[in-house]
């Protein structure tokens, strides 16, 4: 690794009008990719082109429901539990005792 290192330095050095030519050249490269990018916050907007995803909608379309849901799941503690004593410790309105 330390070989290919020297040589790639040893090269630059040697040939610096080539090596900025070539820099130019793939930040070129990445400047155009970066103008064809797409930007959006809704999943389905990336799905591809596909019979299933097409039947996926269709279905959505006749039962309605969207297909990323979030579910909240609460857990009870007993009396006397750890949260109960937590909760007795400070007053309703959120404040210290």
């Amino acid at each position: 690794m330390r070989r290919l290192l020297q040589s790639i330095a040893a090269l630059s050095a040697k040939h610096p009008l080539v090596v900025l030519i070539a820099v130019s050249l793939i930040t070129g490269l990445m400047a155009f990719s970066a103008t064809r990018l797409r930007i959006g916050n809704d999943p389905q907007e990336f799905l591809p082109s596909h019979e299933k995803v097409d039947a996926h909608e269709e279905i959505e379309e006749k039962f309605g429901g969207a297909s990323f849901s979030h579910t909240l799941y609460v857990r009870f503690s007993p009396r006397g539990g750890r949260l109960n004593r937590v909760a007795g410790r400070y007053p309703r309105d959120g404040g210290r005792p």
